[in-house]
């Protein structure tokens, strides 16, 4: 039996949320981010759905995924925490959002094109 409707649904939810992340980040700067509490949280919390949503990919039965390395990465996501007292620097998180998501956009997009056009 094949998960492949679950997998796009699963796939189609990762997207919707880094699209969030995206928009959110074009419309601010790595200096905004640093000094806006809510706005770092919501964004933890996005990273925290996008982790949470590709560690149910990992473990679905009878799926092959093309870029698995990619939602291994994205799954460490779920256990992002944002604590202000803490204060981590948030350098690492921001490259992150601006360097490596509008890729990996790309390439879950060109994964679930096929699924979507069968």
């Amino acid at each position: 039996m094949s998960n492949q409707p679950e997998l796009n649904q699963h796939n189609t939810f990762v997207l919707h949320i880094i699209n969030e992340i995206l928009t959110e980040a074009n419309s601010s700067s790595h200096e905004e981010f640093e000094k806006n509490e809510q706005l770092k949280e919501r964004i933890y919390s996005q990273l925290q759905e996008v982790g949470q949503a590709s560690y149910e990919i990992l473990n679905m039965p009878d799926v092959e995924l093309e870029n698995r390395n990619i939602y291994e990465n994205l799954a460490n996501f779920r256990n992002a925490r944002y604590n202000q007292e803490t204060e981590l620097d948030h350098n690492l998180i921001w490259g992150v959002i601006t360097n490596d998501l509008p890729e990996i956009e790309i390439m879950l997009e060109r994964s679930i094109e096929p699924v979507e056009n069968e």
